[in-house]
C-alpha cells in the first residue's frame, strides 16, 4: 500500500526491474497518514531533518482512514527491494494490513503490506510538535535533503493524490499552504 512518495517516485524500483503491474485505488480503515516522520536523508539532515508523511493507527476519534494505492509489483526480490527503500532506517515497519478498495460497489477488501511508522524509532516526530502548525510549516519550508525539500515533497503529495481525486488531509493541508506562504 503505497501513500507517499511511492505515489510520484518508483524510480528506485523501477531501476531494479520491478514493474507496477496493476494499481487499486483503496483505504486502509485502521490508519491515518500524517506528517509524523522525521527524514535525515531523503528531505533533510541531521542537523536539519525533514519531515514526510507516515501511517499512524486510526484514533477511535477520526472517522476516515488512509486513502491511497495498493500496488501490484512484479520482479526479481520485489519485496526486498521496497523493503530496502522504505526500511533502510528503522523509521518504518512493514505490516500486513487489511483494505477495501475505494468506489467498490461491492465492497472489496483484501490484505497487503504497508510501512507504518516505527514508533520506537528515533524518525518518530513528538505529537506536541505536529500539534504546532507554524512550526511543522517551518520544517516543511526550510528542510532539504538529497531528494530536495520538505515543502517539495508535501506538494507532491497533494498532486499525486488530487491525481487520484483524494482529498488531502486537512492537518497536512493547513501546514502545507503555511508553509507555502511562509517561502513567498
Amino acid at each position: 500500500f503505497v501513500y507517499g512518495s511511492l505515489l510520484w517516485d518508483r524510480r528506485d524500483l523501477e531501476e531494479q526491474g520491478v514493474r507496477v503491474v496493476e494499481e487499486i485505488p483503496a483505504e486502509l480503515p485502521d490508519y491515518n497518514r500524517r506528517l509524523c516522520c522525521w527524514s535525515f536523508h531523503y528531505r533533510g539532515t541531521r542537523e536539519n531533518p525533514g519531515v514526510v508523511v507516515g501511517l499512524q493507527p486510526r484514533p477511535e476519534s477520526s472517522k476516515e482512514g488512509c486513502q491511497g494505492v495498493v500496488l501490484r509489483l512484479r520482479g526479481p526480490n520485489a519485496l526486498a527491494i521496497c523493503d530496502k527503500r522504505e526500511m533502510f532506517s528503522n523509521a518504518y515497519e512493514r505490516l500486513w494490513v487489511q483494505y477495501k478498495v475505494m468506489e467498490s460497489q461491492l465492497g472489496e477488501s483484501g490484505e497487503c503490506f504497508a510501512y507504518v511508522l516505527n514508533y520506537a524509532s528515533e524518525h518518530a516526530v513528538p505529537d506536541a510538535v505536529m500539534a504546532d502548525t507554524p512550526h511543522m510549516a517551518k520544517l516543511l519550508s526550510e528542510t532539504r535533503g538529497v531528494r530536495g525539500t520538505s515543502l517539495e515533497y508535501a506538494e507532491n503529495l497533494v498532486k499525486s493524490l488530487q491525481k487520484l481525486n483524494i482529498t488531502v488531509e486537512a492537518e497536512i493541508n493547513s501546514v502545507i499552504l503555511l508553509a507555502q506562504k511562509n517561502t513567498t
